[in-house]
């Protein structure tokens, strides 16, 4: 089965180049040059997650980041575990990470950014990570992802990404079992193009 591998680590078991189980490593959220949805189960398979040893990592590449809001929705839910734990989060080249910052990964991660980003403003161009909790935040973040779709003479369609958004957050509110809720992120790429961090 495709989603296998990706489950028997998630629940302690990882592969030799780890150098051991989840009971003998830290927690570690590596990100790859490029984060996108084609290559989501490279991101499952070369991570460890979880892990019985106090604290966590989350490294960026050193050269340039491609990141999709997937990838930073989950490294932010993946923080939110890792400080429910008790965990303090160390960040490996984090001054190739602007947008992650831009998009607000590293106030949910409670690490200081401490280079400088040029912020641009969100309406109608994305929605920084955010954190849904309750019935409230649910309407909220739908009315911003809304916005970002410039679907107003298409009234249906917009209704209809709307109704599934509904149903998607919550699903996880009443049925993960999380007490961290749901992260959210969008943006809308005009150009086809997610930005990328590089290496000046």
């Amino acid at each position: 089965m495709p989603g296998a591998s990706a489950a028997g680590r998630l629940r302690g078991t990882y592969p030799s180049e780890f150098g051991g189980t989840a009971e003998t490593r830290l927690p570690r959220f590596k990100l790859p040059n490029s984060a996108s949805l084609k290559n989501i189960r490279s991101l499952f398979e070369d991570n460890l997650f979880f892990s019985r040893r106090p604290g966590a990592t989350i490294e960026f590449h050193p050269r340039w980041c491609h990141l999709e809001p997937h990838a930073l929705a989950m490294a932010a839910a993946w923080g939110a575990e890792q400080i429910n734990a008790g965990n303090r989060i160390k960040v490996k080249n984090q001054n190739r990470a602007k947008y992650a910052a831009r998009m607000k990964l590293f106030e949910h991660l409670n690490v200081p950014f401490p280079f400088e980003i040029h912020e641009r403003e969100e309406a109608g161009r994305f929605v920084p990570i955010t954190q849904v909790r309750d019935s409230a935040s649910v309407r909220s973040v739908i009315a911003d992802i809304s916005a970002l779709l410039h679907l107003q003479d298409d009234p249906e369609t917009l209704a209809a990404v709307q109704y599934c958004l509904s149903e998607l957050l919550r699903n996880v509110l009443e049925h993960s079992g999380s007490a961290n809720g749901a992260f959210v992120c969008a943006q809308n790429f005009r150009t086809g193009t997610p930005p990328r961090d590089r290496r000046r």
